[in-house]
């Protein structure tokens, strides 16, 4: 399928799964990830693995957690912010931006990331 690059990713009706920080590293687990390519955007999914990113210096998550089922319409809880790690400067990072359902608790996420490299490692 050659590299993916951020930009090329339709996070949509992504499912993410609990963060794992290593380091200045932040690897989150992804499935239901959709990979858009060409002119037009050509459909290479649903794709699983994980969502590494490497010289962390910002990880927000906005978390909803969902009332019950998220199916079932009710709505959501009161919003609340999960600092990953403890915000810091860096001048050469990127920021990304993605937004999924949280497995547990079950939630809709609005994720920001700083960071200097972004990789995707597929299963």
């Amino acid at each position: 399928m050659g590299e993916i690059e951020f930009d090329d990713l339709d996070f949509s009706e992504s499912l993410l799964g609990a963060p794992a920080i290593s380091g200045d590293d932040l690897v989150v687990p992804v499935a239901q990830l959709y990979a858009l390519r060409g002119e037009p955007p050509q459909n290479e999914g649903p794709l699983a693995g994980r969502l590494v990113f490497c010289g962390v210096s910002v990880s927000r998550r906005d978390v909803r957690e969902y009332v019950g089922d998220p199916r079932s319409g009710q709505g959501f809880k009161a919003p609340y912010v999960v600092e990953d790690v403890d915000p810091r400067p860096a001048e050469d990072a990127r920021e990304f931006l993605f937004e999924g359902v949280q497995e547990a608790p079950t939630a809709w996420v609005a994720w920001t990331v700083r960071a200097r490299v972004f990789m995707l490692e597929l299963d």
